[in-house]
Parts: C-alpha cells; structure tokens; sequence
C-alpha cells in the first residue's frame, strides 16, 4: 500500500511541476485549466475525488518523507477540505471559484512559482538524505 501512495504523490509533484512550467510556458492554456474548476457537478466531483486520493496518500506516505508531521497535517487539510466540499451544495464551490479564479488567473506568474515550489518541497522531502536536513 506504500508504494501505491508513494506514486500518488510523486503523480502529484508532477502535476505541480507541469502546472508550474504550464503557467510560465503556456498561461492561455493554464487559464482555460482554471476555467473548467468546478464549472459542473461531474467536475466538482471529479476534483474532490482526485483530492482525496492524494490527501489519504499524503497522510499515509508521510512516514516515508522528511518533514512528517507537516505532510501528514498537509495531507489531512486536503482530505478535509475535500469532504467539507463533498458534502456542501456544488454550486457553492462553483461561485467561490468564480471568485477565486479571475484573482488566480490575473496572478498566474506567482501562482506557477507556488506550484513550483511545492512540488520541489515535496521531491525535497521524498529524496533528500536525512543528514541533509
């Protein structure tokens, strides 16, 4: 079961990585990305899901990782998160991104270098040696 969350949450620094370098390489597509949170039941569903997915790995793959507590809190935020949006009205998720979205997407730049630097925190915490911490 380790490995299985080990490769989420490697998919998941990938995902970081490709939406950072997405946003400075191509911000017309990373916009229309943006643009498809939320905007249907199916879609709301289908990104809670997926954060599930990665906020259970997370937590449990967490003990393999430097910095453990932290990414399991992370992991849990996710999880959480994800079921208070699972069990609240959709549309309401839908008019927050409304909200969110056009502030994300007018501070696209600052938005890839957070992507960006999560997901090196993240490779950071699987990869790096003990002793380099």
């Amino acid at each position: 079961m380790i490995g299985i969350s080990g490769f989420v949450v490697h998919l998941f620094v990938l995902f970081l990585l490709g939406l950072g370098l997405l946003s400075f390489i191509r911000p017309i597509t990373a916009q229309h990305f943006f643009d498809l949170f939320a905007a249907s039941k199916q879609a709301h569903l289908t990104e809670q899901a997926i954060r599930l997915v990665v906020g259970f790995s997370l937590v449990h793959y967490a003990v393999m990782m430097n910095y453990t507590c932290l990414f399991r809190v992370f992991g849990w935020l996710i999880v959480i998160t994800s079921l208070l949006l699972i069990v609240l009205p959709w549309q309401w998720h839908q008019q927050f991104a409304q909200y969110v979205i056009p502030y994300v997407k007018s501070h696209l730049k600052l938005y890839a270098v957070m992507s960006l630097f999560l997901a090196v925190l993240l490779l950071y915490a699987i990869w790096a040696p003990e002793d380099w911490i």
